[in-house]
C-alpha cells in the first residue's frame, strides 16, 4: 500500500474529500441568496415583495426624452414604465434598482441617467418608515413584451417577482 509520511494514501485521499466538501459547503452558505420566483403579476395588481409592495400602474414607449438638440436619444427605444412602491415596513428602505427580461431572457437594466422626464424616481431612492413612492423608471431596450423583475433585500436574501409588461404604442409611433 502507497503511503505518504507514513499515512496511507486511501486515507489522504478521503480526508481530502471530506476537507474539500466541507470548503464547498461553507463557501457556499456564505454566498447564499434566495431568490424566490413565481408567476407573474399582470399590470395594476400589488405585487408584495418583502418589505415592499410594487404596483405597475402604466407604460410607454418613447423614441426621445426632450426637445430639439437637448434631447436624450436611445439606442433601442425607452420603455417607461410608471409605478408605486409602499414600503410596509417600520425602518427606511431602499428601492433598489430594477430591470426587464424580454421573452429571449436578455435583461436590460434601469438607466442611471434621464433628462427631461418628469416624475423620474431617479438613481438614489430611499423610503421613509411606512412610506409611498410613485414615478417612473426608465429602460433602453427594442420594443416588445418584457417582464419587470421587482426586488426587495432582506440582509442577504433577495426576494423577486416579475410583472407582465406588454407591447403597447401610443403617441409616440415606432419609426422603423
Amino acid at each position: 500500500m502507497m503511503s505518504v509520511s507514513g499515512i496511507p494514501f486511501q486515507k489522504l485521499r478521503a480526508a481530502g474529500g471530506i476537507f474539500a466538501a466541507a470548503v464547498l459547503t461553507l463557501t457556499l452558505s456564505g454566498c447564499q441568496k434566495q431568490v424566490q420566483t413565481g408567476a407573474a403579476y399582470k399590470m395594476g395588481e400589488r405585487v408584495e415583495v418583502g418589505g415592499l409592495i410594487y404596483t405597475v400602474l402604466e407604460s410607454d414607449w418613447r423614441s426621445q426624452l426632450g426637445e430639439g438638440a437637448s434631447a436624450q436619444v436611445p439606442k433601442h427605444r425607452f420603455l417607461l414604465i410608471k409605478l408605486t412602491v409602499t414600503n410596509t415596513g417600520g425602518q427606511q428602505r431602499d428601492i433598489p434598482l430594477l430591470h426587464i427580461e424580454n421573452t429571449k431572457k436578455e435583461q436590460f437594466m434601469e438607466l442611471a441617467e434621464v433628462k427631461d422626464l418628469s416624475g423620474w424616481m431617479g438613481m438614489i431612492r430611499l423610503m421613509a418608515p411606512s412610506g409611498i413612492e410613485e414615478g417612473w423608471i426608465v429602460f433602453d431596450a427594442p420594443p416588445g413584451n418584457y417582464n419587470l423583475r421587482v426586488v426587495s433585500r432582506e440582509g442577504e436574501d433577495e426576494v423577486a417577482r416579475y410583472v407582465e409588461v406588454p407591447l403597447t404604442l401610443k403617441d409616440d409611433p415606432l419609426k422603423m
